[in-house]
């Protein structure tokens, strides 16, 4: 599904993702972020505007419910 920003609507593609179960409370999980924009028709066409990996450590609070903790990415391209 497309997202609306401003007058662009942009679209992200998570791609190989991977996860490791660290212990019962404790996750990692990595995958490659294609970002495609448009200021058009996104059905029709759009631009590819970077590619990212993205690396992520998740926990399980107190409450039960999973936290991302950590969050970090790397552009590894970036249309000018």
């Amino acid at each position: 599904d497309g997202q609306k920003i401003a007058d662009q609507t942009g679209v992200h593609w998570d791609v190989d993702a991977a996860g490791n179960v660290i212990d019962a409370d404790h996750a990692k999980a990595g995958y490659l972020l294609v970002f495609f924009a448009t200021v058009k028709d996104l059905d029709k066409y759009c631009d590819p505007l970077a590619v990212a990996d993205v690396k992520m450590e998740c926990r399980r609070d107190d409450d039960g419910e999973w936290r991302i903790t950590r969050f970090d990415s790397g552009q590894i391209f970036k249309r000018g």
